[in-house]
């Protein structure tokens, strides 16, 4: 009897510490990235382009062993958000989770997805804060993104202090 009661033991715990790999949110649970801000500057100041001036944003649902994104520029996304606060929650019940789950370690969590002839690999660390995404042509290197809140997009209105702390409106 005892020997039964081990071997239950064993396999509950080998079932419970597999099962928190993937990601399942609700579906208001919505991510923002942006490309790292030491991402800007990885080809040497000579080349700094558009793309690493006006940061990716990539937006993201998760659904366990699913999960969709959307990519845009800071200013589409912030544009997006101006129009409709909740576009990217009303969205996600009209788009394709094609982001598959891959696997799970103590550094993050796995997903990848197919597109242009190759898969892309996305690799979120443990506390979700920090993610890479290794795309296929960049040749084995990954490039770093940030999460930001949703806060990040909203225009800066309001109140502000000046360094005298006076208010103005």
């Amino acid at each position: 009897m005892k020997a039964k009661r081990l071997l239950f033991l064993v396999m509950a715990i080998c079932l419970a510490s597999g099962v928190k790999a993937q990601f399942y949110d609700g579906p208001s649970d919505i991510y923002f990235y942006i490309t790292a801000k030491d991402e800007f500057n990885k080809n040497g100041p000579d080349e700094i382009t558009d793309y690493y001036q006006n940061p990716v944003v990539e937006v993201f649902n998760f659904d366990g062993l699913k999960a969709v994104n959307w990519t845009g520029s800071v200013s589409s996304v912030k544009k997006r958000l101006q129009e409709n606060p909740n576009y990217f929650e009303d969205q996600e019940e009209n788009v394709e989770y094609k982001l598959q789950y891959v696997a799970s370690s103590g550094s993050g969590t796995n997903y990848k997805y197919y597109s242009y002839g190759s898969w892309t690999t996305l690799h979120f660390s443990a506390d979700r804060k920090i993610l890479y995404i290794r795309w296929p042509w960049e040749q084995g290197n990954s490039t770093r993104y940030v999460r930001v809140d949703k806060s990040y997009f909203k225009p800066n209105l309001g109140r502000s202090r000046t360094p005298k702390g006076t208010i103005y409106e």
